[in-house]
């Protein structure tokens, strides 16, 4: 049955590459972590949510906008 919904997709490190490919951009079917991170990083803004670099995905300390 077809719902409009709003949905939503888990990225992981098995959903992301997909992805990436579906939308033309080139990356290899496996990841290791650090390459995911840097993937989703590369592709997605986060910098709205108050993340300015990729490091600060990783403290404990998060200011909120």
């Amino acid at each position: 049955m077809f719902s409009m919904q709003a949905g939503h997709i888990q990225l992981d490190l098995e959903t992301l590459p997909p992805i990436l490919r579906r939308a033309g951009l080139v990356t290899r079917r496996t990841l290791s972590e650090e390459e995911f991170l840097r993937a989703v990083w590369q592709n997605f803004d986060f910098t709205h949510i108050g993340f300015e670099r990729v490091e600060d995905l990783f403290t404990q300390a998060i200011e909120w906008r």
